[in-house]
């Protein structure tokens, strides 16, 4: 165990750290793998596994950098396109898992209470359930982790590059989910309470204005070269109206980039209503935890609040004010899955369950001070103990998903394989059965399983999905989206899932009409 001591300019971590964080990493790699869905998910999830393959702008805030990362994995010869993006997510989970671990210990400085926090996290059901989907979920609390570990390796260590290296990965983040972002206010806090030199400050800021740049670059890259699977042919072009904006507002590039980045679409749901909203949205996540996390582990973050503040108030700052601004955007978030949001908060509560742990084992330290092996003795029961903990609750559930590899939480609204399976096939069947050059309106859940269907399974790259009704304030079909479907008429096939009565009230019929195992209606003047 590392002995709590101040900070030093020798290493902050040891050859072993690293040995101990690879083998929590590959213990949760497996598991994750073992459980991980075999193929293509509705909602975001096909989105990003036909988007990664593609390369195509996603829904806000783009995810360019996520999907650049995930388009490496599709390289591997591992199952189907669909596997390796779901791939990407176990292994950004575990990667996590093992970045916990080392952020624990430049925290709390001992191996036996990073462990612990590390495992906790990785058996949390919330953060399982992303680790086995093609999510952006796993890959942010990945970079988060990391780019904690290198600040807090800094601020041990005063090595400048750390915190560079830190600053670069903060800027790309912006390209895999915005609310690591969040974390720069408690991060520049700890900077300045540290009292930084010119060249350390030089540093951080450099690294974040390159990472933000490369985010931006890679972003536009993408974009370049608009596709009929891009978010904005699927979605905004024809729904444009919704925002109160029209095509010439999204006609290069960079506008594209400017509307995404800002959050357009999603921005009324964002503190539109603080008084009603805030409050429902805490007591969701404090009737998670206790799911998440057994109680003794809810305890140590209370007690590694109160620790980190006495052994090192700056870290407790840190801590505290990074979970305060992130739990304060995720509160006022008015969406109905932003239970995903809790998990780079979750990353924050490891280093507060890792401190709380630490401080135990300070104290069993402490009872046997002149006592080497009964110090010992007395760290490895408690460790242990700890790990009992953390486990006991879980086991039952976990060993279950384990022995039949079907990781099934009913919260994320995913059904299981099986049955999505069936329902893919449907998807497969119906594009196949689809005449060419047909346009298929469907519900988001739909959408990106379709494109993924033609564009990849069946090489049919002149079909084209279009989401109808698109999150907006304005809420039903934009007045652009109905002129969208007019001007297809007689040029395009077009097809719907459900019969739209804006559509019918536009004087356009919908006639029923079969195609493959699907019943659609058509649009015919």
């Amino acid at each position: 165990m590392l002995k709590p001591t101040p900070s030093s300019p020798t290493a902050p971590l040891r050859r072993l750290d690293a040995l101990l964080a690879a083998t929590l990493a590959a213990l949760a790699a497996a598991a994750y793998i073992r459980t991980l869905y075999p193929g293509v998910l509705p909602n975001d999830g096909a989105e990003f596994q036909a988007l990664a393959h593609l390369l195509g702008t996603a829904h806000t805030t783009g995810y360019a950098v996520y999907l650049l990362l995930a388009k490496l994995v599709t390289f591997l010869p591992l199952g189907d396109v669909a596997y390796r993006v779901n791939l990407f997510s176990a292994l950004m989970g575990s990667a996590t898992v093992g970045l916990v671990y080392l952020s624990g210990v430049l925290a709390a400085r001992s191996r036996w209470a990073a462990a612990v926090a590390a495992l906790a996290l990785g058996l949390s059901a919330t953060f399982w359930s992303q680790a086995v989907i093609a999510e952006v979920y796993t890959p942010a609390s990945a970079i988060l982790a990391a780019v904690i570990v290198l600040l807090l390796a800094w601020y041990r260590a005063r090595r400048d590059h750390a915190l560079f290296w830190a600053g670069l990965l903060g800027g790309l983040s912006l390209g895999v989910h915005g609310s690591v972002a969040l974390a720069a206010p408690a991060a520049g806090l700890l900077v300045l309470l540290a009292r930084p030199s010119r060249r350390s400050l030089l540093c951080a800021a450099g690294g974040v204005l390159l990472g933000a740049a490369l985010m931006s670059a890679a972003a536009i890259a993408i974009d370049l070269k608009p596709a009929p699977y891009s978010i904005f042919e699927a979605a905004y072009r024809p729904a444009i109206s919704a925002w109160d904006r029209t095509p010439a507002d999204i006609a290069t590039p960079w506008q594209r980039f400017v509307f995404n980045i800002t959050a357009v679409q999603w921005r009324p749901a964002m503190f539109a209503d603080p008084a009603r909203v805030m409050p429902a949205k805490a007591g969701q996540f404090a009737a998670t935890l206790p799911k998440d996390y057994a109680w003794p582990v809810l305890a140590l973050m209370l007690l590694g609040a109160v620790y980190l503040f006495i052994r090192d108030g700056r870290l407790g700052l840190f801590a505290l004010a990074a979970l305060l601004v992130h739990n304060l955007y995720t509160f006022n978030y008015n969406i109905g899955d932003n239970y995903v949001f809790y998990i780079p908060g979750y990353v924050y509560l490891a280093l507060l369950s890792a401190a709380g742990a630490a401080a135990l084992f300070e104290l069993a330290g402490r009872l046997a001070r002149k006592r080497p092996r009964l110090s010992l003795a007395l760290s490895t029961a408690l460790g242990l103990a700890l790990l009992a903990a953390v486990f006991q609750p879980f086991v039952p559930s976990r060993m279950q998903m384990l022995k039949t590899g079907q990781a099934v939480f009913a919260f994320t609204g995913i059904p299981t394989p099986a049955e999505t399976r069936a329902w893919y096939a449907n998807i497969r069947a119906t594009a196949a059965a689809l005449e060419p050059n047909a346009i298929v309106y469907a519900g988001w859940g739909d959408v990106y399983a379709y494109t993924y269907a033609a564009w990849i399974d069946l090489g049919r790259s002149d079909l084209r999905f279009i989401e109808p009704t698109p999150y907006s304030k304005k809420g039903g079909m934009a007045a652009s989206m109905l002129e969208h479907i007019r001007a297809n008429l007689g040029v395009r096939p077009q097809y719907f899932a459900w019969r739209i009565d804006r559509v019918v009230s536009a004087g356009i019929r919908l006639r029923p009409r079969q195609v493959g195992p699907t019943q659609f209606y058509q649009a015919e003047k």
